[in-house]
């Protein structure tokens, strides 16, 4: 009997031992309530030039901030991830032994869509130029006697790019945004096709007062001016206003009363087989 008192009484101060045990433990140290640290990201899209707050909750130490390639995107000590160049990078949060990471991917502002066109001689195409962050669109340099390139208004982050094939050939276009630096490219081959097409007039006989302007539509597909002429100055005066559309508006003013031609070319002298005319009469 004595004996199993005894055995209980072991059994009764080891489980009030064990019991005893949290509180023999170093301050602040509390098994039952030990967490994981969280990151509020593990992967995350963002523009060039935009930034990204990471943050990680449950941590009870400082958190260490790295990237695995700061080129692409950086991270400073407070978790924020700055978007420097389209690609990927892994942004690490260190907390202790353990690290948390979130994968960013750095798209680029500015597309262009289509990418690749293939043109003859002669033909039009348009691209439609997206981005997200602002600032203005500027052209770097290609062979402007294969392809004659102008940029129309930009209207709710998108602007048309107009392309013109003069003669065969390859050439990549390259477009900038000059408020962050990224660019698309738009590759363009321009096949042998039929020959450049020739200035096309709405109107082949004008009558005008003097002091006045009379306006023709000059449908020609490049951005460069046709080769237009006209025999009397002391009866008109010729100019060409912004190309749009395809096309130029040519005003005719009345100098002096009379009779004149105004004709286009192909080429740069004005002796040459007439492709289109405008007789003018000024009263």
């Amino acid at each position: 009997m004595k004996t199993a008192n005894k055995l209980l009484v072991a059994i009764c101060l080891a489980l009030i031992a064990c019991l005893a045990a949290p509180m023999l433990m170093p301050a602040g140290v509390n098994p039952f309530s030990a967490q994981a640290a969280t990151i509020s990201k593990t992967k995350a899209t963002i523009y060039n030039g935009k930034t990204l707050k990471l943050k990680v909750t449950g941590a009870t130490k400082g958190v260490r901030w790295s990237s695995s390639n700061a080129r692409v995107a950086s991270v400073d000590k407070n978790g924020l991830v700055k978007a420097k160049k389209v690609g990927k990078a892994t942004i690490t949060a260190q907390v202790g032994a353990q690290k948390l990471t979130c994968v960013v991917t750095v798209k680029s502002p500015l597309s262009a869509s289509p990418s690749t066109i293939t043109m003859d001689v002669g033909d039009t195409k348009t691209v439609t130029l997206t981005y997200k962050l602002g600032g203005g669109l500027s052209l770097k340099k290609y062979d402007a006697s294969v392809l004659s390139c102008k940029l129309g208004r930009i209207s709710k982050g998108k602007c048309t790019l107009t392309i013109n094939a003069l003669r065969a050939g390859t050439q990549t276009i390259v477009v900038k945004n000059t408020k962050t630096s990224d660019t698309a490219k738009i590759k363009v081959t321009v096949r042998e096709g039929q020959s450049p097409a020739d200035p096309i007039v709405d109107k082949t006989a004008v009558t005008v007062k003097v002091g006045k302007t009379a306006t023709v539509r000059v449908t020609w597909p490049y951005s460069g001016v046709p080769h237009m002429w006209y025999d009397d100055s002391s009866v008109v005066n010729c100019t060409f206003g912004e190309w749009s559309d395809g096309g130029w508006p040519l005003y005719i003013k009345g100098v002096g009363r009379g009779s004149a031609n105004v004709w286009f070319t192909r080429g740069d002298d004005s002796s040459e087989d007439p492709v289109a005319t405008i007789r003018v009469t000024v009263k």
